[in-house]
């Protein structure tokens, strides 16, 4: 027959032992001397080594949440002895063989690419906690940072909140932002790249440009075309046209100057509409947001570019300037480049020259 102290719920037993506890003054280590507080993952291959100095010292030490990222969003306090069962199985883990093959696969596929890519993961409670930690720490080459990248399934609009949760926290910090839509035609041939500018505001523009051309420099992307869009009212047409033209003949904007197109809207279409009738057919396409826009629109400011492919939608903080190299005087054109106002010279590489970035010519045009 079950004695009367195992009829007591295991909970119930806990929470009575941990008041007489606490009534007590009665600690976990024996002559408790001190208490500190462990934040984030243990170092499991010193546990014993720790576990040992402790004792030592007479120190208890409390644990962080650190387990609960695993499995928190899964727990139903209501049922937790089951709810818990069903998150440990959900770890990576302790997943199928089958769905780490598929992880295996994934990491083949990425590793046949001819780009460079440098992967590192954080493990962290939360979203917010991880994105503040991360934007502290250096780039792989010990660079500081300076922007961020948050992506999202297009058929799952519901990953972009987080996103755009912490855009803001990231332009406050002086990030610049991009965020990835990623649609299931993937980047398509990778040949041909539209940059729609931010409404009135051509701060992003060089951003926008700077993006493409690092992009062209991956051997994938080496022969796209950029194409530069301006949606303009009727009244602003000529005078966007203008500081375009003079941007590019500047060597600002380092596109042909046959690449650069300002549209005035008719029949009523919004920005979306032209976006999705021009570049339906782009590999993919970086979208110009003001910052203010996002504020104001939340997710709705990424809505109705579901029919073209992967998109990025830049916030752009921080003024990037573009400059081109003076040839030497003694340096004659290239062969079959033309001097004087044509704008038409291609771009090799870009360089970085401290704070800004200095674009070089495979001709020497002006």
């Amino acid at each position: 027959m079950m004695n009367e102290a195992a009829r007591i719920p295991p909970r119930e037993a806990l929470l009575a032992e941990l008041e007489e506890r606490v009534e007590n003054k009665d600690g976990a280590v024996e002559g408790e001397r001190f208490r500190i507080y462990w934040e984030g993952m243990p170092i499991w291959g010193r546990l014993r080594a720790h576990s040992e100095l402790f004792a030592s010292l007479q120190t208890c030490v409390l644990a962080s949440t650190y387990c609960n990222s695993w499995i928190f969003s899964a727990f139903d306090p209501e049922d937790p002895y089951t709810s818990m069962a069903r998150a440990y199985t959900e770890l990576f883990i302790v997943r199928s063989d089958e769905s780490k093959e598929a992880l295996g696969r994934l990491i083949k596929l990425v590793g046949a690419s001819r780009g460079n890519v440098h992967v590192d993961t954080m493990v962290s409670p939360s979203y917010t906690s991880a994105f503040t930690q991360l934007i502290q720490l250096p780039s792989s080459s010990g660079m500081e940072n300076n922007l961020v990248v948050f992506d999202y399934e297009k058929s799952d609009p519901a990953g972009l909140v987080p996103a755009v949760e912490h855009l803001q926290l990231a332009a406050a910090t002086g990030f610049d932002v991009i965020i990835l839509g990623l649609s299931a035609r993937g980047f398509g041939a990778q040949h041909e790249i539209h940059l729609w500018l931010p409404p009135g505001d051509y701060g992003s523009a060089n951003l926008m440009v700077l993006i493409a051309y690092i992009l062209g420099n991956d051997p994938d992307w080496r022969n796209a075309e950029v194409k530069v869009f301006d949606v303009v009212s009727e009244e602003e047409r000529s005078e966007r046209r203008s500081e375009l033209r003079e941007l590019v003949r500047a060597g600002r904007l380092p596109i042909s100057e046959r690449n650069v197109e300002v549209i005035v809207p008719q029949n009523g279409s919004d920005r979306s509409q032209l976006v999705s009738e021009r570049s339906r057919d782009a590999d993919f396409t970086l979208i110009g947001l003001r910052r203010e826009s996002v504020r104001r629109l939340g997710t709705d400011a990424f809505a109705g570019y579901d029919e073209i492919g992967n998109v990025g939608f830049v916030i752009g903080v921080t003024d990037v300037e573009i400059e081109r190299d003076e040839p030497p005087a003694d340096t004659e054109p290239e062969e079959g480049s033309t001097a004087g106002g044509d704008s038409s010279c291609t771009v090799d590489r870009a360089t970085p020259t401290g704070s800004a970035w200095c674009w070089r010519a495979r001709c020497h045009c002006r």
